[in-house]
């Protein structure tokens, strides 16, 4: 059976660093992915079908607003289908994930649930 380690919060949170460290630390193989995984897969340059990164500013700091573009469902739903194929063939995953609404993580408790049932 799989392990999961499920790791969510927003951008330059500590996620993929948390993510390294287990996967230096354990003695078990984790492999991890997560929304910069697929991020990566977008072409350079063309990244507004997908994403659109708004630039701004709040009291403290400059701030970046994300918004999701007509191409972005048709990348990111895809994730926790990703998440239990890998599972399903008995790797230890860590995924690094920024969940946005209820839905997406009711989407990754559905595909991911399925590995302690079988």
């Amino acid at each position: 059976m799989s392990k999961i380690i499920f790791l969510n919060g927003c951008g330059s949170s500590g996620k993929t660093s948390i993510a390294k460290a287990i996967q230096h630390e354990s003695p078990d193989l984790w492999l991890t992915f997560g929304v910069d995984t697929f991020i990566d897969m977008i072409p350079f340059g063309r990244q507004e079908p997908y994403l659109k990164f708004i630039p701004g500013k709040n009291e403290h700091d400059p701030i970046m607003h994300v918004e999701s573009g007509p191409e972005s469902v048709k990348l990111f739903s895809i994730m926790p289908q990703f998440a239990e194929m890998l599972a399903d063939r008995r790797n230890n995953l860590i995924i690094d994930e920024v969940i946005f609404d209820e839905e997406a993580l009711k989407a990754y408790a559905h595909h991911l649930v399925i590995q302690f049932i079988t």
